[in-house]
């Protein structure tokens, strides 16, 4: 008798008990009929023991580049040691608390006070933002407070609330002993800008200049006040030739227009086209000016290394007290490489911790085989990979403009911008869904099930010749779902038909036995929280021990703290929708025929990412070509649309680990639906206090 190890893709023959086969005929043998898996092959101990390596390996290595990225960060933030921060919060005038981050150099003192300097982000961003004009500005002996606005990063809703919280925020500063009195600046990036204009009006003499980061003064409604030669006091304006908001700032329709805006003009006290670089007026009598116009766009500004240089440079001249240490000199991007490795190290203990846990005797049911794949392919895949790519760039402004419209800030749908991208995304969900239906019904070729045809009548049937051309004959017998051979009546009739056998090759139903595990569903749900949970636990200790948020540029992962958790709820489930919907779609229809679950990641996130590449590109595109945006009435949008490119690379290995894992759709979907949902909420900002 051979020794050699079966296949774990087959069930060995079984010699039936039935009269020999005539001469001219091979033995007959039953087996019990398998859902396909061809996507996977080798011995099962050797996939075992890859997939257990390759889990724990992402395990440690996200560990590892969470604390690494986290000393990087942090040295990088205290300036090796000698700059303090911590978290604080304090009181706004309606009551409710605001928050931020405050660096305190350790040449401040209430002996020895040190300017200071408030740094506020712009709409939908966090004080990380601000880390590299607040990292600089401490390094040179400031004491930095800088702030979330209100209804942004850890700050009490609404928006906009005491003067987007700046007026609090000079307050708290103001009062500290280690700070001296009137000797503070702002920096303020976008609406931060606006809200520092707001809180010098309200104490004309308790700062003493502005570095308005594309920003503007005179942007009715949000900040009214116009610019005049004299107010605000000490003024840079540092603006992107590229920026998408030239005309809600500016009046101007490109950015490279800016040096011409009769709004910037009446600032400089000038008719004459401003003269970037120029300084205007007098430091001393605070009436100074000057523009600083930089290649780039709006939100990249706050990761220029030029107008950080610019700010700094300009609070070293204008703050009495600052060190004269050069402004080029520059170490807040070794925190930027850190927080980028925290946040790759952060995603990858989803793998780790998902694969791992796939391994207990809890989950271990979960780990199916791969169901057969019945997706498209050649043309067919291109044309539905093109559709499903296009559809959500196709409708990224309309469905988001027409939801925010329709569906205002309340208690229950708190925020704006998660509001119109939540009804893009079930509109998206219905015309995605609808296409699928008319798919699954009308367009695919359907094949017979002779074996379970034959199965349910009782009959058995011969399955397919071998590979080898043997003549030996295989009788589809059907397998009951307690593992014991045969089946109940009523599960006979099922496993034959052809819509079943359909939907249980796109990963929602199960072949045989119940049509819907339940159960298996339920712990799904555990597998998808557990794994995401993960995440979370190494983003609340990144913020505890480094008082930072693991992140790249503007997209980064916060924690989902009690004031944003009515708005998760709010949010969840229809994103759950969408993220199920799509999971239908790409591993229904466009399943990638690929022997690694490494290309099967990459190939599911290239389709779900290159449609908002290629929106950016066409939007940015016709910027570097004309001065504006192709959509030019969309410019936060188009902003918006950049982190849409991160999120659908989570999306897509996601959806794409946890369906190669276990064979179904509902891990990956729920994984999805959870992490995304506390990014978007956090990283939105909330109109209206949840319910």
């Amino acid at each position: 008798m051979s020794t050699t190890s079966p296949d774990p893709g087959r069930v060995d023959p079984v010699a039936p008990s039935r009269p020999a086969t005539p001469p001219t005929e091979a033995p007959l043998v039953v087996a019990p009929v398998r859902p396909a898996h061809a996507e996977r092959t080798g011995p099962a101990p050797l996939r075992r023991l890859r997939w257990l390596r390759s889990a724990t390996t992402s395990l440690v290595l996200g560990l590892g580049l969470v604390l690494v990225g986290g000393f990087m960060a942090n040295t990088a933030q205290t300036a090796g040691g000698t700059v303090r921060v911590s978290t604080v919060s304090f009181p706004m005038a309606n009551g409710q608390m605001e928050t931020g981050l405050l660096y305190v150099p350790a040449t401040a003192s209430a002996k020895t006070p040190a300017p200071g300097v408030i740094t506020i982000e712009g709409y939908i961003n966090s004080v990380d933002t601000m880390d590299g004009f607040s990292i600089e500005m401490a390094r040179r002996g400031a004491v930095v407070l800088d702030v979330n606005q209100s209804g942004q990063g850890g700050s009490a809703p609404p928006v906009g609330a005491t003067a987007f919280g700046a007026v609090p925020a000079l307050s708290y500063l103001s009062h500290m002993s280690i700070v001296r009195q009137g000797d503070i600046g702002f920096i303020g990036h976008s609406m931060g800008g606006w809200a520092s204009v707001l809180a010098a009006a309200s104490s004309p003499t308790g700062y003493r200049s502005i570095a308005l980061i594309s920003s503007s003064v005179a942007t009715p409604p949000y900040e009214p006040l116009p610019g005049t030669t004299t107010f605000p006091r000490n003024v840079a304006v540092i603006e992107a030739d590229g920026s998408e908001f030239s005309t809600l700032m500016w009046g101007v329709p490109k950015g490279t227009d800016i040096p011409t805006s009769a709004r910037l003009k009446a600032m400089f006290g000038t008719t004459d086209t401003v003269v970037p670089g120029h300084v205007y007026g007098s430091i001393a009598d605070g009436t100074a000016r000057v523009l600083y116009l930089n290649n780039g766009i709006h939100p990249g500004l706050t990761f220029d290394p030029n107008a950080i240089q610019q700010a700094v440079a300009w609070m070293q001249r204008t703050l009495p007290g600052t060190t004269a240490l050069p402004a080029t000199n520059q170490v807040w991007l070794w925190d930027e490489a850190g927080t980028f490795l925290a946040l790759i190290g952060a995603l990858l203990l989803l793998f780790g911790v998902g694969g791992l846990l796939l391994r207990t005797r809890f989950f271990r049911p979960l780990a199916k085989k791969m169901p057969e794949n019945k997706s498209v392919h050649g043309i067919a895949w291109w044309v539905g990979a093109a559709v499903l790519a296009g559809i959500g760039p196709l409708t990224f402004f309309w469905f988001q403009t027409w939801g925010q419209k329709q569906f205002p800030a309340g208690s229950i749908f708190p925020e704006n911008i998660l509001t119109g991208i939540v009804v893009w995304a079930v509109g998206d969900a219905l015309i995605g869904g609808a296409l699928f239906v008319l798919w699954h019904f009308l367009g695919r070729r359907r094949t017979g099930q002779p074996a379970l045809a034959a199965a349910a009548s009782g009959e058995p049937q011969p399955a397919p010749r071998s590979g080898d051309g043997s003549a030996s004959r295989v009788v589809a017998m059907p397998e009951r779902g307690d593992g014991r051979g045969g089946a109940a009546a009523g599960e006979l009739a099922l496993a034959g038909g052809p819509q079943r056998q359909a939907f249980a090759s796109y990963g929602i139903t199960e072949p045989t036995g119940r049509v819907i595990d339940w159960a298996g569903i339920g712990k799904a749900f555990l597998l998808a929280l557990a794994s995401v949970a993960s995440v979370y636990v190494a983003v609340f200790f990144f913020q505890w021990a480094w008082s930072s948020d693991v992140r790249i540029w503007v997209f980064n992962i916060k924690p989902v703290t009690p004031m944003y958790l009515p708005a998760y709820l709010s949010y969840v489930g229809p994103l759950f929708v969408y993220f199920l919907v799509v999971s239908t779609i790409v591993f229904g229809q466009l399943r990638p025929r690929v022997a690694s679950v490494g290309r099967f990641m990459a190939s599911i996130t290239a389709v779900l990412v290159v449609g908002y590449v290629a929106l950016i590109g066409i939007e940015y595109g016709g910027l570097w070509a004309t001065g504006q945006l192709t959509t030019a009435t969309q410019p936060l949008l188009a902003i918006v649309a950049f982190q849409f490119v991160p999120v659908f690379v989570i999306v897509g290995t996601a959806l794409g680990y946890f369906f190669w894992k276990t064979g179904r759709i509902w891990t990956g979907a729920f994984a999805a639906t959870l992490l995304i949902t506390g990014i978007l909420v956090t990283n939105t900002a909330l109109q209206s206090p949840p319910w």
